[in-house]
Formats: C-alpha cells, structure tokens, sequence
C-alpha cells in the first residue's frame, strides 16, 4: 500500500512538472510577439526564377541560366551563366560548397563550388528514364536526392554520384492520399515535407514512408524552414510551427506581397516582385 502512494505521489509530481514545463516554452515562445523586422536593403530583381540563402547569409538568384551570389549586404560576389542548363528551376545551397541547381525545363541537375563554377558534368535525368521531375530536394545525407515526378505521381529518392542507383521509391501519392504537384519540397530533421498546390502539407521519414500529421496550411499560407522548424506566412503575419504545439505568432509582416520567403540566424528574406527584400529580427 505504501508503495502504491508513493507511486501515485511521484506521477502527480511528474505530470505537474510537465505541464508547467509546457506552459513555460509556450510562454517563451510567446515572447516572440515583441519582434519587428527591419528592412536593410532590397536586392532588385525582376525576372527571378529562383533564388535561395546559404547559412552565412550569402543571397543566390538566378535570371534564366545566370546565377548571381551576392554578400549579405547585397553585394555582387560571383556570376556565372550556365547556357546548357536553360532556365534555373531551383537552388539549393544545404552544402555551400557544393550548390545544387535544377532546370525542370531541360531535365537536368548541375552543381557548382562556392565561386559558381561549375563541378563536372550535369546529369541528364532523361537519360535515367525517372520520369517528368518537377520538383528537387537535396538531402541530409550526403548524395542523396528527393524528387517529385509528376508524370507518375511518385517521390523518388537517388544518389547524385550514380543516378541510375533508386534508393527508394513511393507511388500512386495522388491516387493514395491526394498528393498534387508539391510546390515546396524540404527535408527537416529527418523528414521530408511535402506542400502541395492544395497547401496540404505531407510528412514523410527518410525511407519515403508517409508519417501522420496535424499540420495543415490555409489558403494563402506561404511556408519555409529554419533549421528544424517550419514557418509561415499568412495574412501580413510570420509564424512558427512547433511539433509539439499549434503555430506560435512571431510578428507582423512589413506591407509587402510576399511571392516566397527565406530564414536564416537574424535574418529574414522576402521575395517581391521588385526583387529580394532583406530584413533583420529586432
């Protein structure tokens, strides 16, 4: 009997200290709500076809196949037109060392060093026969790619040194759970998510396996990441996601239409359609 009371007394002291644990983090990231965002500069630009931040806050646009690095004050650092490639669909900075860009038009995946110059051959994804891609995302894990092909509604996962070589492959999304046309393709701590052209947002493990979730975006909603968290942008306001929690309300938005939106360290990136608009948390 003692040792029934005892046992009951430590779990009420437990489940007490975890409710005031959560009240504790809400409280702090609620804190959050006394944030504004200051505009340093913008980046003009009205022809952007892609465009993406590395972890030192260097800014990556392409203009048709040109590529452009630019410093965080929005200085010129490097340029680079990459005719065979066509149109840059996306860049991916995950490794700054070796920065990834996919042209959807012409089927193909080119890397480059830090200095845009460009690192052997492009792969041809034709030649591997993986399908229409229309969406990439490089992954955590060295050499390894998540792609989204649209003729067959399936994400594939290959590496980038032998493409021939399929890790792993998940079908029939559209038909299984209604999977449209991912328009943002990221993987987050070991989790890959999908947003499609629907704003449903997909959660899937690293084997391609799709995961249960409560997040679900609202029309209109624009979302991003930063480091292991998803943000969004909804109705002149930035939030964040939490696993554990609802999304937390970290400020107002300056009055701008956002097209997409970039996170990084105290910086915040908006693209407009003048250009890059570039912002410090104060």
């Amino acid at each position: 009997m003692n040792k029934l009371l005892t046992f009951l007394f430590i779990s009420t002291l437990f489940i007490t200290f975890s409710q005031e644990n959560k009240k504790n983090n809400l409280s702090t990231l609620n804190k959050h709500s006394n944030i504004n965002l200051q505009e340093n500069h913008i980046i003009n630009n009205e022809f952007i076809s892609a465009w993406n931040i590395d972890q030192l806050n260097h800014i990556y646009i392409a203009e048709g196949s040109t590529i452009t690095k630019y410093d965080s004050d929005g200085k010129v650092q490097f340029s680079q037109s990459i005719k065979s490639l066509g149109e840059i669909s996306s860049i991916d900075v995950l490794n700054p060392l070796k920065i990834c860009l996919f042209s959807k038009s012409q089927q193909k995946i080119c890397f480059t060093d830090n200095t845009l110059t460009p690192i052997n051959e492009c792969i041809s994804l034709i030649k591997y026969d993986l399908g229409y891609i229309s969406n990439i995302c490089p992954s955590n894990r060295q050499n390894k790619i998540w792609m989204w092909d649209s003729n067959n509604s399936k994400i594939l996962q290959i590496d980038n040194v032998n493409p021939n070589k399929t890790i792993s492959v998940t079908s029939n999304l559209n038909g299984i759970i209604m999977l449209n046309d991912p328009i943002f393709l990221r993987e987050i701590n070991n989790h890959l998510y999908a947003i499609d052209t629907n704003n449903k947002l997909y959660l899937f493990d690293i084997f391609g396996s799709l995961i249960e979730n409560e997040f679900n975006l609202k029309k209109g909603e624009i979302a991003s990441s930063n480091k292991n968290q998803i943000w969004t942008i909804k109705k002149e306001s930035i939030y964040i996601y939490k696993e554990e929690y609802d999304k937390i309300f970290l400020c107002k938005l300056p009055e701008i239409e956002p097209i997409s939106f970039e996170v990084n360290s105290n910086f915040f990136y908006i693209e407009s359609l003048k250009g890059i608009h570039i912002y410090n948390f104060k």
